[in-house]
């Protein structure tokens, strides 16, 4: 690797074989020393834009003396380099490079906050209520303390039909983890169906005065909330507790699709369970009802 500086002011870095010719304005070029002493980066700017190896520099040429080989230290060369064109910052690190920063990408929440100086500043993972956070060496593991139930859970408004219990699939014992409500007595049909606790509870234990006294329809409840309920008949005088399928009795969100498209009935001490589709908009049996 030669250094030339010509008449003009400039300098013509030329590598072992001849190739890859650089010409850098005199003005405004340095030559930084690396921390280790090996290497030497020149800058232009702020930004770095030739790097070599002490070991790699073959020959120098001050005008207007003649080529000299070179076999110095990196101080010598440095020196050399001083007294004919460049101007000298030391201290440590590489040259000059781009200014960058961070950015979030996706349409959750960013971990990255803001650049202060050279630092880029990132926010804190913490811990909410029932969930756990573990640091390994390349990951962060978070998980939940305990499960959630299907009334607060909000999975996908846009396909909860999907998102009901994997029934095939469940392991350990399922629990009733909303409340269990007994509602006044039917004595008639009861349309849009919503009695006193029925937003948060499960079980329903639902006595009637006369056989086949029914339900057209239950409250909807929210987008997103993926709702399991069940409904015991608790009558104890043979009373049958029936269900109508599709009636206009009750609002459309409301309505019950039943199997055969006909209505059904629970004896005494059955239960049926209903979870709600929000992509048809009606309640459809959980189990096999009537």
């Amino acid at each position: 690797m030669k250094f030339v500086k010509e008449q003009n002011g400039n300098v013509r870095v030329t590598d072992d074989t001849g190739d890859n010719i650089i010409l850098i304005q005199n003005i405004g070029t340095r030559v930084q020393s690396e921390n280790t002493g090996d290497f030497i980066s020149l800058t232009q700017n702020g930004f770095e834009i030739f790097r070599f190896a002490t070991v790699d520099i073959i020959a120098t040429q001050i005008l207007p003396a003649a080529e000299t080989p070179f076999a110095g230290t990196t101080s010598d060369l440095i020196q050399i380099l001083t007294d004919g064109f460049f101007i000298i910052s030391t201290g440590g690190g590489g040259g000059g490079g781009e200014v960058n920063t961070a950015s979030n990408v996706g349409s959750g929440i960013g971990l990255f906050k803001q650049k202060s100086g050279v630092d880029l500043q990132f926010k804190s993972i913490l811990a909410g209520s029932n969930v756990t956070i573990t640091a390994g060496t390349d990951e962060i593991t978070i998980n939940s303390l305990s499960g959630g139930d299907m009334l607060q859970s909000v999975y996908d408004p846009t396909g909860v039909a999907a998102d009901c219990f994997d029934k095939a699939n469940e392991i350990g014992i399922e629990q009733i983890t909303g409340s269990i409500i007994t509602p006044p007595i039917l004595t008639a049909t009861a349309n849009n169906y919503n009695p006193t606790g029925f937003a948060t509870a499960n079980m329903i234990r639902q006595d009637i005065d006369s056989n086949n006294r029914s339900i057209s329809g239950f409250v909807a409840p929210a987008v997103g909330v993926n709702r399991i309920i069940y409904i015991n008949n608790i009558n104890g005088t043979g009373n049958d507790l029936r269900f109508l399928n599709n009636s206009v009795l009750s609002l459309p969100e409301n309505r019950i699709l039943l199997r055969d498209n006909a209505n059904k009935t629970i004896k005494d001490n059955e239960t049926a369970a209903f979870w709600y589709d929000h992509t048809s908009q009606r309640w459809r049996p959980l189990n096999r009802v009537g």
